[in-house]
């Protein structure tokens, strides 16, 4: 006897194919630039990103910098022809030349998408970004009084921020566009049990609870550091390799707002907007006003953390001026975990994306 089921299959699958039409567009557009680019330096002497990791040092810091720029180059191009043929692959279901589903090739084309983008972030990149942003606050406002700090404001267009930028925008640009391909390439079947908004909800909270200790762990250290308690950490020695425990503070406070604003990935106020806020108050907050800066976050954080796991276990960067790594675990080690908080925000906000879908019940029939 046949059994029907009500499934949450998410939004309209005519929104979903133009979702994927132009996310994959876009990304093939960027994929491209990258290719360009990456080619242009390759000829040009190559890319190097040595002493471009603040504290940590990226892992492909040592590289040959002409072969580092082919690898790039190669890396963007396979990125884009997959992109390219994901898109034909949405175009052809919207206009009925081609069958939907979640075939080998496609899921394949998307998650080893993905996987590069992923890679080349995880390589080139290194604690520089994630610097630049917990301090940004700190230099808008003494920017105004100090010349010293608008010299510090100004690093932001040096080129090897912007190359990370760039990193960064290629990697999201990938990733997102390979989640919406397959969204839409699955056509009017419901998506696997452990996407559903239900599991979802689950293993999102879990996600999110990671992502919320995390920071704070780093933040207590800096914070007590600052009362007198030197948790962790040779003063001297850090004071000697240019640290200021002062500066802490900022980061504390940053990491402390992160995961504040990460509890809104699972709790009320991060889908509806509180009633006394004025004008928006009572409106459903948007998706993207919580997505975009959580994914902003992990792709900073994932590239960071492994730079400063690099430099903890080479004896490099910051780690060769504090000593001994266990007298100063707190300065260091708790760095070690970002790559952990990455993933799990990375994870919280996908399962926040996927329970904040427009519902449409669907009748799926089965034997």
């Amino acid at each position: 006897m046949d059994t029907i089921t009500q499934t949450d299959i998410g939004p309209d699958l005519g929104t979903r194919l133009r979702r994927g039409t132009r996310w994959t567009s876009a990304a093939t557009a960027v994929g491209g630039i990258a290719t360009l680019a990456t080619g242009a330096a390759a000829l040009n002497g190559g890319i190097t990103v040595a002493g471009a990791g603040g504290p940590g040092v990226a892992i492909a810091a040592s590289a040959d910098p002409q072969l580092l720029a082919w690898v790039l180059a190669a890396a963007a191009a396979l990125v884009t022809i997959a992109m390219a043929w994901l898109r034909s692959q949405v175009r052809g279901v919207a206009n009925g030349r081609a069958a939907a589903g979640w075939s080998r090739t496609r899921t394949g084309a998307a998650v080893a998408s993905a996987v590069v983008a992923v890679a080349v972030l995880a390589t080139v990149c290194g604690a520089l970004l994630l610097a630049v942003a917990g301090y940004l606050p700190m230099l808008l406002v003494g920017a105004l009084f100090s010349p010293d700090l608008r010299e510090g404001l100004a690093m932001i267009a040096e080129p090897a921020v912007l190359a990370q930028i760039g990193v960064v925008v290629f990697a999201l640009s990938t990733v997102v566009p390979a989640l919406a391909a397959l969204d839409a390439l699955r056509g009017n079947r419901p998506l696997p049990d452990r996407l559903q908004p239900a599991s979802a909800a689950r293993w999102g909270r879990m996600a999110a609870t990671v992502a919320i200790v995390v920071p704070l762990l780093y933040a207590f250290t800096r914070v007590v550091w600052v009362l007198g308690w030197p948790l962790g950490i040779d003063i001297d020695a850090f004071e000697e390799a240019g640290g200021t425990l002062a500066s802490g503070l900022g980061l504390a406070a940053g990491a402390t707002i992160g995961a504040a604003l990460t509890t809104g990935l699972v709790l009320p106020w991060g889908e509806r907007f509180w009633a006394w806020v004025p004008v928006l108050g009572g409106r459903p907050v948007p998706v993207w006003l919580a997505a975009v800066p959580a994914s902003v976050v992990a792709a900073l954080l994932l590239p960071a953390g492994l730079s400063m796991v690099n430099v903890g276990l080479s004896g490099g960067g910051i780690s060769s001026v504090l000593g001994d790594l266990g007298a100063n675990w707190a300065a260091i080690g708790t760095t070690f975990l970002w790559p952990l908080w990455s993933l799990a925000l990375a994870a919280a906000t996908l399962a926040y994306a996927l329970r904040r879908r427009v519902s449409v019940p669907g009748r799926i029939v089965a034997a």
